[in-house]
């Protein structure tokens, strides 16, 4: 009988001393899946976050017209930039918006942007505009990584009540990218666009092709900015990916 309960005992403190190591095991583990997590997370998460899509038109009635009838939402005027340019506004969610741009009516300005409009035919999606941590930083990033610009530089725009609102901006120079390299921009104390223009459209995912997609991914990274599906194509091209009144659609 002895023997018996003896045997028990020890068959008893056996499960025990297994159970207790698999504690053990599973919490190790658990601690390391944290730890490898919290690590991947640390290294993933973008800190630069896309701002605003500028659509390039021949006309600003044009450039609007072509996004309401693809999106059902109509753009608001937004005003006049000092460069030559004006422009109307929609929402894209929360803290982004696009930015429907023409030159102005008679515009005699050489700025590259006011050129490129008027050389138009049709819409199209340009280029894009991204809102870092530190404007300053963006910029050194980018000198860094061999594309040198102008700014950070301040700028404004006249609404059409006669409010002017200002930012600062920087924008690379010329980059074998094109439009698939953003510009950058701090709205300081300006109200953000995306929370006064006309609501209903939202931005589900940005893609560009380009002929360097590994380079530019690399320069995305060093500039902490995610959310942006890069492949191989013959040019650089943007395209967007818009949920809609109308359903989901393709803007580029």
């Amino acid at each position: 009988m002895v023997g018996v309960v003896d045997s028990s005992v020890w068959a008893l403190r056996g499960c025990v001393l297994g159970i207790r190591r698999l504690y053990v095991h599973l919490h190790d583990l658990t601690t390391r899946t944290r730890e490898s997590h919290d690590t991947i997370t640390s290294v993933n998460t973008p800190i630069a976050h896309i701002d605003h899509l500028v659509y390039a038109a021949p006309d600003l009635d044009t450039g609007c017209a072509a996004f309401a009838e693809l999106t059902g939402v109509e753009p608001t005027l937004g005003g006049r930039h000092d460069t030559g340019t004006h422009n109307a506004l929609a929402s894209l969610g929360s803290d982004v918006y696009i930015e429907i741009l023409a030159a102005q009516p008679g515009s005699t300005s050489s700025h590259p942007w006011v050129t490129h409009c008027q050389s138009l035919t049709a819409p199209h999606l340009f280029t894009f505009c991204v809102r870092p941590p530190s404007i300053a930083q963006a910029a050194a990033t980018s000198r860094a990584l061999g594309f040198d610009g102008v700014g950070p530089f301040a700028m404004t725009r006249t609404t059409a009540s006669g409010e002017v609102l200002a930012w600062e901006l920087f924008t690379p120079g010329p980059t074998p990218f094109g439009g698939a390299y953003p510009f950058f921009i701090d709205w300081g104390h300006t109200p953000h666009p995306a929370t006064t223009s006309p609501a209903g459209t939202e931005l589900l995912g940005l893609a560009i092709t380009t002929d360097q997609p590994d380079a530019l991914a690399s320069h995305f990274g060093a500039l902490g900015l995610g959310a942006v599906a890069i492949s191989q194509g013959p040019d650089s091209r943007l395209s967007a990916t818009l949920s809609t009144p109308r359903g989901v659609v393709t803007l580029s």
